[in-house]
């Protein structure tokens, strides 16, 4: 049985201490500067401001070694009005269930430095052992956008870059644990922390 090809970003699975992720997220404003589409799992980072109501902006991350992400996007609320702050209650039905570019809105963003995601590994012939993959870190590739359909994200572990080097993205702590998920085969899942979180860069944005 092979791992069935199924990318979906950064998806919140648990708290490092192992407490179960309750879809606590915080409110970020996306202006329509960002051109292009954020879809749920896809990494985004704080650019420095914010609207007029205090609440920060943030666009997509970039992936690559040495670029931070302070989360990621597990959904979006209502274009016509400021969120509030822990609550969901402006999720609206008729938005799109992605960010669409070149448009002012708010998503919500799963941004807790101690969150662990559930992160599929690539398609490279160089996979991430299971001696080897714990406790090591990775960088993220974009893969080729999202689904409009689904509204997930394709972003994925690049697994040939898997090393100790301290600038990469994620700290892959764990294969994830489920019947359906092959160690040591491409399109593996991994439990992953963001290794370069902003909130934890002591020098802000």
């Amino acid at each position: 049985m092979a791992n069935v090809n199924s990318p979906h970003g950064l998806l919140p699975s648990r708290y490092r201490d192992g407490s179960v992720y309750n879809g606590a997220c915080r409110a970020y404003y996306v202006p329509s500067s960002v051109a292009g589409n954020i879809f749920i799992g896809d990494p985004v980072l704080v650019t420095g401001g914010g609207d007029a109501n205090g609440i920060p902006s943030v666009g997509l991350a970039t992936a690559g070694a040495g670029n931070y992400i302070t989360g990621a996007m597990v959904g979006i609320v209502n274009q016509g009005g400021i969120p509030s702050i822990g609550s969901v209650s402006t999720v609206t039905r008729d938005l799109p269930i992605y960010r669409q570019g070149g448009i002012s809105n708010y998503i919500l963003v799963a941004d807790d430095p101690t969150l662990l995601f559930n992160v599929q590994e690539d398609s490279v012939t160089s996979t991430i052992a299971a001696a080897t993959g714990p406790s090591i870190n990775a960088n993220l590739q974009a893969g080729s956008g999202g689904s409009t359909i689904t509204g997930y994200s394709s972003w994925m572990l690049v697994s040939n870059t898997v090393a100790t080097t301290n600038t990469f993205q994620m700290r892959i702590l764990q294969a994830l644990q489920e019947v359906d998920n092959i160690v040591g085969q491409t399109f593996c899942k991994w439990l992953c922390q963001i290794n370069l979180h902003s909130q934890l860069n002591l020098t802000g944005v």
